[in-house]
């Protein structure tokens, strides 16, 4: 089962325990389109949910609209027109929402068209769920980026995230003594853990960098 359709069984669940909204109806579509039904209904829905809907409708409509692409690659024409939405939010979702398993070309595209949109707040976005999925393939567009940016915001967000990327790690002063903070990029977010060193070339480093990698 995919990780998409493992959240929309999990909406599906809970749609009980919370107060009326518009999933239900989202999921319905959904179902009978997956059952052979044409997918316009939930898609129109989902476009719904995604631009007006409150925090759990958004959600479900962002990973319907990435289920039925993954299933259909002729839907994925849908995925790109939200890089396109009018409305900022939806822009940043879609930075934060895209799903790895479509295929790494089709990934870069929509992350490159995000990084040069007007809108600061959706470029921050960008560059973070550039970084935690550790997709060092827009490298080039980031250094491109850091060359052009005048926000403050971007320029923060670009430095903390385009070092990460080139090495894979940080290693910065821990507020410990005689510790080193290392942080490592997991391609599912980052993660940190004290070592006991004060030499960053220390081969704990590289152990305790591994080991960030390899957790569960």
């Amino acid at each position: 089962m995919l990780w998409t359709e493992r959240v929309i069984a999990a909406h599906k669940r809970r749609l009980s325990e919370r107060a009326p909204d518009r999933r239900k109806e989202l999921i319905t579509c959904w179902e009978l389109s997956r059952s052979g039904d044409s997918p316009e209904p939930a898609i129109k829905k989902a476009f719904e949910l995604v631009a007006d809907g409150n925090a759990n409708e958004r959600e479900l409509g962002f990973y319907v609209l990435m289920d039925l692409a993954l299933n259909d690659p002729s839907l994925s024409t849908h995925i790109s027109q939200l890089a396109h939405h009018r409305f900022a939010a939806v822009r940043r979702g879609l930075a934060f929402y895209l799903s790895r398993s479509f295929p790494l070309e089709f990934q870069v595209a929509v992350y490159r068209t995000l990084l040069q949109d007007k809108a600061a707040s959706v470029r921050v976005s960008t560059i973070t769920s550039i970084g935690m999925v550790y997709l060092k393939d827009l490298l080039p567009e980031l250094r491109t980026l850091r060359a052009t940016e005048r926000n403050v915001k971007v320029i923060e967000s670009l430095d903390y995230w385009v070092p990460l990327l080139e090495t894979g790690y940080r290693v910065e002063l821990s507020q410990t003594p005689g510790t080193l903070l290392v942080t490592a990029l997991t391609g599912n977010g980052i993660a940190s853990k004290n070592v006991k060193t004060t030499d960053p070339n220390d081969p704990l480093i590289l152990h305790a960098v591994e080991e960030l990698r390899n957790r569960p």
